[in-house]
């Protein structure tokens, strides 16, 4: 089985987490009595699976409520679905998991794994080595008591705010493959949609592992897989201008060397990872930024979108002057300077602010809908959260709308402005249709 490697280029100044799981030999049979979970114990090296999961890193996860208290977190990790919970009682401070391969068997040791390498898997995914409470009093700036510090800096005073809402949110290491295609699929795009398409490539393009309550589960596609995939096919299933994007890069990335050219990369560098990617089409200094950081090694690179320049002129007032778009310039700039701030883990500081203005973690944006979906035909709906099921079998989860409700204009003033349109309107029955489509939203048909 393959493992992602840990290097040492940026999590040496760190306290390193002893891992005592595999001294524990409690849950290390497949015949336990507790329905096959194991645990792995956290030792207040807080992990939220919630905020973790959700934040716009991976978008394959998904939230069962099992009961009142009990959430199960449920997505793939190489050839295994992956279920998480907490361990009642635990105070969140044991994750209890289990590993389900294509025969359904659950954490099954074979020559292949063993609970050590599930450990292992986890520990690695997570970053489970780094110690998120040092880092959370790096970024903080503890050293600093008094909050109006003038050399306190601003960036530093939003994470004492966030900090206490967002620790054990934790940067994840990927596999390179999906985190790329995962990204180019992100462009322009909402958190809701993204969703939305990245299931729908590994469910149209992925191998099916087998069910999980009723649920089926497939492999993130391989470039082989992927490779089969047509520019018209990808257009068809709402792509759009991405379509050429994931053909043409995936044609690139085998010419290269395939998952071994990706998987080199790890041992490079922040810029020379980015330079090697953005040769790729499709991808630019943020889509390579967000695969150098969460598949690469890259704890100190810094993905700059649109959220996180706004972040910048917010707290930089120094940059607002400067552009008033992200010049290629401009990002090196910010780049630079949220690592002198943050230091060598600033792109995983920069996913927590990031998380922080996501809709999905701002209590008056909570908006949960249920629906019904099925694979065989998707809808696209920009504003929805969709996580796909196979073979007509109708699922419902939940969702939670990632844009914000625009306010509408009251009655008297579309009334008004409806009769000030008509009256200099020539037109009749289309100008009429025209304007109420105009005026009322719902009237519009989706694009």
């Amino acid at each position: 089985m393959t493992t992602t490697t840990t290097t040492n280029k940026a999590i040496n100044k760190i306290p390193i987490i002893k891992n005592e799981n595999n001294n524990d030999n409690n849950n290390n049979n497949n015949n336990n009595n507790n329905n096959n979970w194991e645990e792995l114990k956290l030792f207040k090296n807080k992990l939220d699976l919630k905020k973790t999961l959700f934040s716009a890193q991976s978008f394959i996860w998904k939230e069962i409520p099992i009961n009142d208290i009990v959430n199960e977190y449920v997505g793939v990790i190489g050839d295994n679905i992956i279920v998480l919970r907490y361990k009642e009682g635990s105070e969140q401070d044991i994750i209890e998991y289990k590993f389900i391969d294509s025969e359904k068997r659950t954490n099954y040791d074979s020559e292949m794994m063993k609970r050590e390498d599930r450990i292992k898997i986890l520990k690695d995914y997570f970053y489970l080595e780094l110690d998120i409470n040092q880092l959370f009093k790096k970024w903080r700036n503890d050293e600093i008591k008094d909050d109006n510090d003038e050399t306190l800096h601003q960036l530093n005073k939003q994470f004492r705010k966030t900090g206490d809402k967002f620790l054990g949110l934790r940067l994840t290491r990927q596999n390179p493959v999906d985190c790329l295609f995962s990204f180019i699929c992100s462009q322009n795009n909402n958190v809701g949609r993204i969703t939305k398409l990245v299931n729908t490539l590994v469910y149209r393009y992925g191998s099916k592992i087998t069910d999980y309550q009723g649920i089926d589960y497939y492999k993130f596609p391989t470039l082989n897989q992927l490779s089969m995939a047509t520019v018209q096919e990808l257009n068809d299933l709402g792509f759009g201008y991405r379509s050429r994007y994931i053909v043409e890069s995936c044609k690139q990335v085998i010419e290269k060397g395939g998952s071994q050219w990706l998987n080199q990369l790890k041992s490079k560098s922040h810029l020379e990872a980015q330079k090697e990617l953005t040769t790729l089409m499709g991808v630019g200094k943020k889509v390579a930024d967000c695969v150098s950081l969460m598949a690469m090694n890259n704890p100190n690179a810094v993905a700059i979108d649109t959220h996180i320049y706004q972040i910048s002129k917010k707290y930089l007032p120094s940059f607002t002057k400067k552009s008033s778009s992200l010049t290629p310039k401009l990002y090196q700039e910010i780049s630079d300077l949220w690592e002198k701030i943050f230091g060598e883990h600033a792109g995983w500081a920069q996913t927590v602010l990031f998380a922080n203005e996501l809709s999905v973690f701002k209590e008056k944006s909570k908006k949960i809908k249920t629906t019904t979906i099925t694979t065989t035909k998707i809808k696209e709906e920009s504003n929805e959260n969709i996580i796909n099921n196979n073979n007509n079998n109708n699922i419902k989860i939940e969702e939670l709308k990632n844009e914000k409700i625009k306010e509408e204009p009251n009655e008297n003033k579309k009334e008004n402005l409806k009769r000030k349109i008509i009256t200099r309107s020539t037109a009749t029955t289309t100008t009429t249709a025209t304007i109420n489509d105009t005026l009322n939203p719902k009237n519009k048909k989706k694009k």
